[in-house]
């Protein structure tokens, strides 16, 4: 009975996508990673065993829940009419109506948010997904695959009633994965390639290692990170190239190279391209600009301890709790990281409605020096409501309320 529930809503051509699976030659291949690739997939079960989404939208006719929703929406305006009426004569701003935009109802929600569609089956989809599963292989080292799909159609009839579902297999067929023979770092930048050097005893692409792409993007996502903490502000992984060679090696195996390209640097004049160096950056100086209240004319600049403050409103906020907050101080070397502990740490004082971190270099004279300038906006210092809430006991029925009052108090 509950295959037809489920194929209550289907045409004489369609047919509800039942099962997917993928089936394998080899055990190194993940079928759970596979699975993941997989775009069409059967509706949600609940018990392993019952589409309970599925029963839920096909027991509600929908133009029954429009029809319904429409005669709501037209009670609720009336509502609003007699009282835009009575706000239109004491010059009030008048409600909104309702539209089925702006409306939901009780069946729609449960139609359209908990009930779920029937998946038809896809047939072009089907074969996409192939040939989606055939590019993942490859990036995941098994260059040579073969990945085709084949369906299966259920006609059985039950109790005089037609089932009409389908299951896709997916039949994969892999040799050995290709594996790194060796590994060789090119640039011509020197300092940069220092740096990299430190890094490979804990890299995870070594000799013997499967090639997968995946991992490769996490390494270059590493060294990029690496680098930008330890002062190269304008590099990126974009800088970080890998090239996999396997024409000079016998079986599955591949050379790999990574190669860090030079910054590229636009001239101004001529409108051409320099390939310099990366370089490293020191913070050249660090600036609070606190708002306090945007609507004060009392502005006051000072310095304390090497940085520079600008407030615009009441000075509410001891410098020494400003200064505590930094992690980098000028003259040390930039750190992507320490400059993200600077946000975090600011931000959980919870006495700042937003929070902003500006980072301008200054590159005259070769300096390589960045100017950090953090923007605060000031929060309410008391806020207070009141909440009430309906209570029970036994049969009883009650009201309880309760006054919230917070002070940011920052000391």
């Amino acid at each position: 009975m509950l295959g037809s529930c489920y194929s209550k809503k289907l045409s004489e051509e369609q047919y509800l996508l039942d099962r997917n699976r993928v089936i394998t030659n080899s055990d190194k291949v993940d079928k759970d990673d596979l699975k993941t690739v997989i775009k069409q997939r059967p509706n949600k079960k609940i018990f392993s065993f019952v589409k309970f989404h599925l029963i839920l939208h096909n027991s509600m006719d929908s133009l029954k829940v429009a029809e319904r929703e429409q005669s709501k929406i037209a009670r609720k305006n009336k509502r609003i009419a007699r009282k835009n009426k009575r706000r239109l004569s004491k010059n009030k701003t008048l409600i909104q109506r309702k539209t089925s935009e702006n409306f939901d109802s009780f069946g729609e929600k449960m139609l359209y948010s908990i009930g779920e569609a029937p998946v038809v089956l896809n047939e072009s989809m089907s074969r996409k997904t192939a040939d989606q599963l055939h590019i993942y292989l490859i990036r995941k080292g098994f260059f040579n695959n073969t990945v085709r799909d084949s369906i299966i159609y259920i006609d059985k009839k039950y109790f005089g009633l037609k089932r009409q579902r389908a299951e896709v297999n997916y039949l994969v067929e892999v040799e050995d994965p290709y594996r790194i023979q060796s590994i060789e770092t090119r640039t011509e930048d020197t300092l940069v390639y220092s740096y990299i050097k430190k890094l490979e005893a804990t890299s995870k692409i070594k000799s013997g290692t499967v090639f997968d792409v995946d991992k490769l993007d996490d390494e270059r996502e590493r060294i990029s990170t690496y680098l930008q903490n330890n002062g190269f502000y304008t590099f990126n992984k974009n800088y970080i190239k890998f090239y996999a060679d396997s024409s000079t090696s016998n079986g599955n195996k591949v050379d790999l190279n990574l190669k860090i390209d030079l910054y590229k640097q636009k001239i101004a004049k001529t409108d051409s391209i320099a390939n310099l160096p990366h370089s490293r950056y020191k913070i050249g100086g660090i600036r609070f600009n606190y708002v306090q209240s945007p609507y004060s004319k009392e502005f006051t600049d000072y310095y304390f301890k090497g940085i520079e403050y600008s407030i615009q409103g009441k000075n509410d906020i001891n410098a020494n709790l400003f200064y505590s907050c930094l992690f980098m101080k000028p003259g040390d070397i930039y750190s992507k990281q320490r400059q993200q502990q600077t946000f975090k740490k600011l931000t959980s004082l919870g006495v700042f409605q937003s929070v902003n971190i500006v980072t301008e270099a200054d590159t005259t004279d070769r300096k390589h020096e960045l100017f950090i300038t953090i923007l605060l906006q000031g929060a309410k210092r008391k806020d207070g409501r009141i909440e009430g809430n309906g209570t029970t006991s036994g049969s009883n029925f009650g009201i309880e309320g309760s006054l919230i009052f917070n002070h940011n108090n920052v000391f």
